[in-house]
């Protein structure tokens, strides 16, 4: 009789781990007191005293470098440096993967692709809210400032001069 391979979520959902940083916390808002960080899932204390895990590790003298398995530890042993924080984020995404994805008991070298499919996705996500996402509003305001500092076509003033954007 052929066995069908069930593809279980994950017991606890993402709003379930969240709310529960939430409760562990003690507040709605939570704040690193060293650092800004608000990130609940990368917050470690309770409320006034909360640290992110980067700023936890720097109080304790540690490496803020950590390495993440991208596919899952049980997939691969390939790893990548990244920050303390960020191997938070990047672990608990997994905590959203299918559970036979996750620990490929069989290491069946489809779900180790599927694994690293998905961690690559979420190396992407991080990327894009932590780097990219920030940009155009850094520009929008470095615009901001070129301008009332040089003028409103203050870009004609510059070596690009007048080539891009003449509309």
């Amino acid at each position: 009789m052929e066995q069908k391979q069930k593809q279980d979520p994950r017991p606890v959902s993402a709003a379930a781990r969240l709310e529960r940083a939430y409760r562990r916390l003690g507040t709605r808002e939570p704040c690193c007191r060293a650092c800004g960080e608000r990130r609940p899932l990368v917050l470690t204390g309770t409320h006034p005293e909360i640290l992110c895990y980067r700023c936890c590790k720097l109080e304790k003298g540690q490496s803020v470098i950590e390495h993440h398995h991208p596919a899952g530890q049980h997939n691969s042993a390939v790893t990548m440096p990244v920050d303390a924080n960020v191997h938070r984020l990047l672990s608990d995404a997994q905590e959203d993967w299918p559970v036979l994805t996750l620990r490929n008991p069989t290491k069946s070298p489809l779900l180790c692709t599927a694994a690293s499919l998905r961690g690559l996705a979420d190396v992407q996500q991080i990327l894009v809210a932590n780097l990219l996402a920030q940009l155009p509003e850094t520009l929008e305001v470095l615009d901001a400032v070129m301008t009332a500092r040089d003028g409103p076509a203050w870009w004609m003033r510059t070596t690009a001069g007048g080539d891009r954007h003449d509309s």
